[in-house]
């Protein structure tokens, strides 16, 4: 069908799918000829005037009209079809729905609306009889709940790169990204490049590359430290810019569960069977210890060993516990999710 209309609140999907269907329709060698793009909302005489239009040479012609208002509540002020004068608009409506109806076969008006198609418009009913609607609604997500529209977007983009992602690493994203669609695919891109010659996305690798990580990641060192005041400044400014205490659990529950890792095959290495545990670490630097728990990793390993050096296993073990003890509070409704990290670093 010559005429379609993409409408709804998900730019990025209503984007991707313009690129697509100028890549199919038209040929790359006559695009000069055969694209055009009319921007910031173009009226219904503009639109007639082009629907009649056919492609110049082989191939199709594709007419794209950009941030359209015309079959949306979001206008940015009155069109023609509900212009002062009712003689004048249905005159427009109808040379309108005229034009549609005598769209070449190979001239293809694409309609990209980003907002969601309001079928009571006059332009609306007659782009209805002559036009496919393809909608894009916004993709919605609360913590805690499940969403299989979700997890579909995400397999999809996932396969692209022959890897595979966990639902918690998808839900992850969706949090901590507010579901931006465009934001989840450029993490997902980004993840994939990351764990390369692996091919499973998993939380912890997300929670590695979040913008918002480096933050958690900075008052998990101060705690580590014994930096109490620098703990509570950093908690105060991830609630000045309200990230959600649920992300930060998610990435601190990553960290803990790596350092428990790194510390417990620290300590294997400094139990040497020959010479002893004192002789283990004289001649074993962090460094070392480090090369051989991930050689690719090293110098990061490196830093988190100097970090929880004045840490036990067992404390950090019993912290992790700590941790998860405090989410089912708050999943049983038994402890606010603001209270959380409070109670945790003041302990």
């Amino acid at each position: 069908m010559p005429v379609i209309v993409l409408a709804g609140e998900e730019e990025f999907l209503i984007s991707r799918r313009v690129r697509s269907l100028k890549e199919r329709l038209v040929d790359p060698s006559w695009e000069s000829f055969n694209f055009a793009r009319l921007e910031g909302g173009a009226d219904l005489k503009q639109v007639i005037d082009v629907a009649g239009t056919v492609p110049f040479g082989p191939g199709n012609r594709m007419v794209l009209i950009d941030q359209c208002a015309l079959f949306t509540k979001k206008r940015g002020g009155k069109d023609d079809s509900e212009s002062s004068s009712a003689t004048k608009s249905n005159k427009l409506a109808e040379d309108f729905e005229s034009a549609l109806a005598m769209v070449a076969e190979n001239t293809f008006l694409i309609f990209a609306c980003i907002a969601n198609f309001d079928r009571s418009l006059k332009t609306s009913k007659a782009v209805e009889k002559h036009g496919e609607i393809i909608s894009f609604e916004k993709f919605k997500y609360y913590t805690g709940s499940e969403s299989s529209k979700l997890i579909s977007f995400a397999n999809e983009e996932v396969h692209k790169y022959g890897a595979v992602i966990d639902d918690d690493a998808v839900y992850y994203l969706a949090e901590s990204t507010e579901t931006n669609l465009r934001q989840i695919a450029a993490d997902i891109e980004k993840a994939a490049i990351y764990i390369l010659p692996e091919k499973r996305i998993r939380l912890e690798h997300v929670t590695l590359l979040s913008p918002h990580f480096s933050d958690v990641f900075a008052l998990l060192g101060f705690w580590a430290q014994g930096e109490k005041g620098k703990v509570l400044l950093s908690l105060q400014e991830l609630k000045s810019r309200q990230v959600s205490p649920h992300m930060v659990v998610a990435a601190m529950q990553t960290m803990l569960s790596k350092w428990i890792y790194y510390k417990s095959e620290h300590e294997k290495m400094m139990t040497v069977a020959t010479g002893g545990r004192d002789v283990g670490r004289r001649e074993m630097s962090l460094r070392q210890v480090a090369e051989r728990i991930d050689s690719r990793s090293a110098f990061m390993i490196e830093k988190d060993l100097r970090k929880i050096k004045s840490l036990s296993l067992s404390g950090l073990v019993k912290k992790k516990q700590e941790l998860v003890d405090l989410e089912q509070l708050v999943k049983t409704g038994q402890m606010p999710e603001t209270h959380v990290l409070e109670v945790f670093f003041t302990r």
